[in-house]
């Protein structure tokens, strides 16, 4: 059958016609079903900001709740961290309040309510970190809680409505245009049946250009050939390149389903490559891991190389840690690189838990703890530190060591820092001055070391202001000691004056005017001249002796002192002028080295107690018991005498004397006495 030209171009027209007519009519479809889109979208939007915020609101709840059973700063970082989720979640709702709908006025109440909480929630985490370790204030978030349920609920069932509706109305245009299509396809087809007809009444042509299209058709098979000999080889390179690499490497098709893998890849996750051939990449990712980083396909499919860090399963059900790499390659297939990170991983959480454990030490000291480097930047501190110089962890590194010290401990400060880098470690005291201005004094270290590949100093601080205050109160007592030492010294000095007056007058006075009165006797009287100058010459002798007894009493003994024999001469002298048995037992080792003035001081204590015991204890026997071994000298002076009260005596000047002398050597002294039981006194003093 013969058609016109003219036939031919009508039907076409009429064909072309049809199918502009189905083209319009499919793409006002394609309209309608892009603003179908478009309401879905905003419904979804709705659905994805209001759960979560409200899921935040219950977290922030508990997380307040947990920290008030265990205030750390562990739960005080959730709590934070929420709130700054929850901030983000206000803001999205304001963005919605923003496109101005038909629930802004809900929009408004839902962005007011979680405002507020926000701001209360805000003054809470501010008492947290002013008072750490305080259990914080309750902020009743059940009354901010139920109504942005309440709003957020009517929002979302309306928005569920929308998106049923949406879809409905998707899938009935989605019909229409299926049936469009079919249309045009038929209409295509008849278009393809005119076109028959022109190549019909071209057939003849064609035959014509066979010949030559066959010959261009065995050039085509020789350059096919050529192509496929050189991509054989091509994929010879590839596959030697990818079996000798030491990572696992998979090919997949843009789904996921594999296509060929590497020998790495078998070893490391236990499938032959039979069986990786029937798997697909999503079997081999943690279930767990693909809800929250599903794989992006569609990022794929666009040629987007990117990295992701993957926990991939083997066979035998264990966990690998892997970096991925996954970029399309030339033919459209999908090429990923995953390098096992396992190792990295454990080093990585050891650091972290290592840091965790440095932290806690450091935070523990008694003291301050600072790291800094040789420019006087901090580079680590404790809360401690912070605590004392009231500045915050974004203060301090802005700060320099000598902004805590004035006058000459800043010089101090300076030459020590010098001294840690040279010499490698130095002590210092200071004051240190706090934001406020208050002063406390410090011991401080510093100790040279290498941190992070530079010369660095670290060190620590002690609070030396109870040890000040302690120095302050020993020195004001050692000078009221001092002072009661001279007073005690000056009452003894004019006791002794007192004594030799009393001596003189009441003893040597008398004898000396006894010889006076004889010799006055004898001038007179001739015939006992003789026997009054004996009788005067004999008091006259005895005036003598009174007076080098008493002269000896007084004189300090030679420079260098034997104790043994100065008491023995001591307990000789006592036993002349008293009918009082004495006891003298001498037992000092020759390796005990002893001072020569703390010799004199110990014959002085023992002449003071004797002479106590021969004026007041009417005592019949006195035991003397010197000893002196493993670097203690001890001396025991024991009477039966009548004894005292201590709490009478104890002000006395010889007691007072006693105890000086034994405490000026770091000694104890212990009197043991009641009347009528006699006196011990106990002396031990460190050599």
């Amino acid at each position: 059958m013969k058609y016109s030209v003219r036939n031919i171009i009508i039907g076409y027209v009429a064909v072309i016609g049809g199918i502009l007519l189905i083209l319009y009519i499919t793409f006002n479809t394609l309209s309608s079903q892009e603003k179908t889109q478009i309401e879905i979208s905003k419904a979804r939007e709705v659905l994805q900001i209001l759960g979560p915020a409200l899921a935040n609101m219950h977290l922030l709840e508990a997380s307040r709740d947990a920290y008030s059973h265990r205030p750390d700063t562990i739960h005080l970082g959730e709590y934070e961290k929420v709130l700054a989720g929850l901030s983000t979640d206000l803001a999205k709702i304001r963005a919605l309040e923003a496109k101005g709908t038909e629930e802004t006025e809900s929009y408004k109440r839902l962005e007011s309510i979680l405002s507020t909480m926000i701001d209360t929630s805000q003054k809470v985490l501010n008492l947290m970190k002013t008072a750490p370790g305080q259990p914080p204030p309750g902020i009743m978030a059940i009354s901010y809680i139920e109504p942005f349920r309440q709003i957020s609920e009517k929002l979302e069932n309306d928005n569920r409505n929308i998106l049923n509706r949406s879809y409905a109305s998707s899938i009935d245009q989605n019909r229409r245009m299926f049936s469009y299509i079919f249309i045009l396809a038929g209409l295509l087809i008849l278009l393809l049946l005119l076109t028959c007809v022109l190549i019909m009444r071209d057939i003849t042509n064609l035959r014509t250009a066979e010949g030559q299209l066959k010959k261009f058709n065995e050039r085509l098979e020789a350059q096919v050939a050529q192509k496929t000999a050189e991509i054989r080889k091509s994929e010879e390179r590839y596959r030697s390149v990818i079996e000798q690499a030491s990572d696992a490497i998979m090919v997949t098709d843009p789904k996921g389903n594999f296509i060929d893998v590497n020998s790495a890849m078998i070893k490391q996750f236990g499938y032959t490559r039979e069986e990786f051939m029937r798997l697909n990449i999503v079997n081999l990712i943690d279930p767990a891991q693909l809800k929250t980083d599903p794989i992006r396909f569609d990022l794929m499919e666009k040629g987007v190389q990117f990295s992701r860090e993957r926990r991939m399963i083997r066979k035998n059900g264990t966990i690998v840690e892997v970096e991925a790499n996954v970029k399309k390659i030339a033919d459209g297939r999908i090429m990923a690189i995953a390098r096992d990170i396992s190792e990295r991983k454990r080093t990585d959480e050891l650091i972290l838990r290592e840091k965790a454990l440095s932290d806690s030490i450091i935070n523990s000291l008694p003291g301050i703890f600072y790291l800094q480097t040789m420019e006087g930047k901090y580079l680590r501190w404790n809360k401690e530190f912070e605590t004392l110089s009231e500045y915050n962890k974004e203060e301090i590194p802005l700060l320099s060591p000598f902004d805590f010290f004035e006058g000459r401990d800043k010089k101090a400060i300076d030459e020590s820092i010098q001294q840690v880098f040279k010499d490698g470690s130095t002590q210092v005291e200071a004051v240190v001055v706090t934001r406020s201005g208050k002063r406390i004094p410090y011991f401080l270290t510093g100790q040279l070391i290498e941190y992070e590949g530079r010369p660095c100093l670290i060190g620590t601080g002690i609070d030396i202001t109870g040890r000040k205050e302690l120095e302050e109160a020993i020195l004001k007592q050692e000078v009221q000691a001092q002072k009661m030492i001279i007073r005690a010294v000056l009452q003894a000095e004019e006791k002794e004056r007192n004594i030799i007056g009393q001596e003189l007058h009441d003893n040597v006075n008398q004898i000396l005017a006894s010889a006076k009165l004889y010799l006055s006797m004898a001038e007179t009287d001739e015939e006992l001249r003789e026997t009054l100058i004996k009788n005067s010459l004999k008091y006259i002798e005895d005036a003598i002796q009174e007076i080098r007894s008493l002269s000896k009493s007084q004189v300090t003994p030679l420079k260098i002192i034997n104790l043994q024999e100065l008491v023995e001469d001591l307990l000789n002298e006592f036993d002349q002028k008293a009918s009082i048995r004495t006891n003298f037992n001498y037992n000092v080792s020759n390796n005990l080295v002893v001072d020569e003035h703390l010799k004199l001081n110990v014959y002085r204590v023992i002449q003071e107690q004797l002479n106590n015991v021969l004026k007041h204890s009417s005592a019949e026997k006195v035991s003397v018991s010197v000893e002196g071994t493993n670097g203690w000298l001890k001396v025991r002076i024991e009477d039966d005498g009548k004894g005292f009260s201590l709490d009478k005596r104890r002000n006395g000047i010889g007691i007072a004397n006693m105890t000086n002398r034994v405490e000026s050597y770091n000694g104890e002294i212990k009197i043991d006495t009641s009347p009528g039981k006699g006196c011990v006194v106990d002396v031990k003093i460190p050599v």
